[in-house]
């Protein structure tokens, strides 16, 4: 078992989502007949996973025109090819590809090339609709609200109510999150299987796709969070039949290592286990989940098990419920005891949730023009909402505690606590959205404006991105005036010296007068780019120019 989890935490570093940085042929090649084709091959960024996957060359009449088997060239995982039939046929040829990047996420593309000649492309394949997104999105939520409601409601009995083991609804409570993750566990992976593949929901139970799932990171995690919660329910099992006020201390070390290792399966197939930060990512992504488990997961405890147990007792004491968990001087102290371990979560919570949040973004216009960026604006909001409510019931902790846990009717800390748990439980439906969705630092590609000087022209450049290390670029060549002005032509070149890549050549083609365009420039390395220009504005004149292109 803790084989597996590390096989997990110290895979081979990657990229947050698998970016295509070239192929064999490139999009739109002609090949000349004479030359022989054997394979079409590809390059991404960092290492991927092909077992769900696929790369398929399709012809004009939708026949498939390679072998079928796809496969890593020299044991280099981060190049894909298939092998060619024999005799294919001139003409034009469509390429569709699908990998899994190292965060689990699929990543899938086209492109076209032609063999002797142009000719007519087959159509792309149909997409098997949303069906198996918006199913996979509902289990990894149930997934996640049952891993941290184990999480909290084991570490508030450890910790803060240790004489709560003995009050049934906190053992319900356990089984409950134990049986909701596991049952979304066995559903996600089965789910997984077809989203990798491509698949709709009645490929969910493909036995090769489930087998070639099993192979990956995703796969292992899932398994061991598995067998974790069944050793986690066993150990709960046996701590709930002790007569002792608290189980003993290997039992309780035995619960907390579990606890660990359930944390560490969650971290592991998100983005934690891609992109930059390669020391950092998984600890600061543990120390999130952590945080959040104890803090969300005990405020439903304190809501659903602690508070009612305690306002039920002193409504009527001489019911007994647990004998001592009923004892609301015992609830008293949980709750100043959650109150001292929460405010300390919420600081891990915020300062590891910073981190993570700059390092899936990268740059502040990113936030608010980014799928992910406006998500994480959402879970930042309901998260401020909470922190308002907690900050009202740290002051009834400091001021009327005994007063509201032992109130017979529901109390202000109770209605307080219960808004923080309802909130909490929006907050993992986002966070449960937010993990499938691509970084805002892989998402974001805004158009990029420069003014060069040139001599005595002006040239206005604008770089408008096309996809992964790709873009367009439109130049505008002004004269003295401030008018458009003819010049006899431009040419351009690009290098990246901190990668020792380049020059580049760019083909400038004339669209008018002064414009100047270059279509599908591919810079095959995201990072900065230094472009160099050259306008010739006459027969003996020619002046350059230099400026930075980020290229993501």
């Amino acid at each position: 078992m803790f084989s597996a989890i590390a096989s997990i935490v110290f895979a081979a570093p990657a990229g947050a989502h698998a970016v295509l940085v070239s192929s064999s042929p490139r999009d739109g090649e002609l090949i000349p007949t004479a030359q022989h084709l054997s394979a079409v091959g590809l390059r991404f960024d960092e290492p991927v996973e092909v077992g769900l996957g696929w790369l398929r060359v399709v012809a004009a009449d939708g026949q498939r025109a390679d072998t079928g088997r796809v496969y890593h060239p020299d044991s280099v995982l981060r190049n894909v090819a298939v092998s060619l039939r024999d005799g294919v046929a001139a003409g034009s040829y469509l390429v569709m590809w699908r990998v899994v990047s190292a965060d689990s996420h699929p990543v899938s593309g086209s492109f076209t090339f032609s063999l002797g000649h142009a000719g007519p492309v087959a159509p792309t394949a149909a997409s098997p609709g949303p069906s198996v997104p918006i199913a996979s999105g509902i289990a990894r939520f149930v997934e996640y609200a049952g891993v941290l409601l184990i999480v909290g409601a084991i570490s508030f009995l450890l910790s803060c109510w240790p004489s709560g083991w003995g009050a049934p609804r906190a053992r319900l409570l356990i089984v409950s999150g134990v049986a909701a993750a596991g049952l979304a566990t066995g559903v996600g992976l089965l789910l997984q299987g077809a989203a990798d593949a491509g698949a709709g929901l009645s490929d969910v139970l493909d036995e090769s796709l489930l087998q070639g799932l099993l192979s990956t990171r995703f796969g292992y995690a899932h398994l061991v969070r598995l067998c974790l919660l069944s050793i986690v329910a066993a150990t709960v099992w046996v701590a709930a039949s002790e007569r002792a006020r608290r189980p003993g201390r290997w039992l309780a070390g035995l619960l907390v290592v579990e606890l660990a290792g359930l944390i560490v399966t969650i971290a592991a197939e998100g983005h934690a286990a891609a992109g930059s930060w390669t020391l950092a990512r998984m600890p600061l992504d543990v120390a999130h989940v952590a945080a959040a488990g104890v803090w969300l997961g005990g405020l439903a405890t304190l809501a659903v098990v602690a508070l009612p147990v305690a306002r039920r007792a002193a409504a009527d004491p001489s019911r007994e419920e647990g004998s001592r968990s009923a004892d609301p001087w015992a609830v008293t102290a949980a709750v100043r005891r959650f109150s001292t371990l929460a405010l300390t979560c919420v600081i891990v919570l915020v300062a590891s949730g910073l981190a993570q949040a700059w390092r899936q973004i990268g740059e502040l216009g990113a936030i608010t023009t980014t799928h992910y960026g406006q998500l994480l604006l959402a879970k930042v909001g309901l998260l401020a909402v909470i922190l308002g409510f907690a900050a009202v019931s740290r002051a009834k902790v400091r001021s009327h505690l005994r007063q509201a846990v032992m109130s017979s009717g529901p109390s202000a800390l109770a209605r307080s606590v219960r808004a923080e748990t309802a909130l909490g439980v929006g907050v993992v439906a986002v966070t449960a959205v937010l993990v499938a969705t691509t970084p805002a630092r892989a998402a974001y590609r805004p158009i990029e404006q420069r003014t060069l000087t040139a001599g005595p022209v002006t040239v206005q450049l604008t770089a408008i991105p096309e996809g992964e290390h790709t873009i367009d670029l439109h130049l505008y060549a002004f004269g003295a005036n401030g008018l458009p002005t003819n010049v006899l032509g431009m040419r351009a070149d690009a290098d990246m010296p901190a990668g020792h890549l380049g020059p580049i050549t760019i083909t400038l083609v004339p669209a008018g007068t002064g414009h100047f365009i270059a279509n599908r420039v591919l810079l095959p390395r995201t990072g900065t780019w230094i472009l160099h220009l050259y306008v010739r504005a006459s027969e003996f004149d020619s002046y350059p120019a230099t400026t930075r292109l980020t290229v993501r």
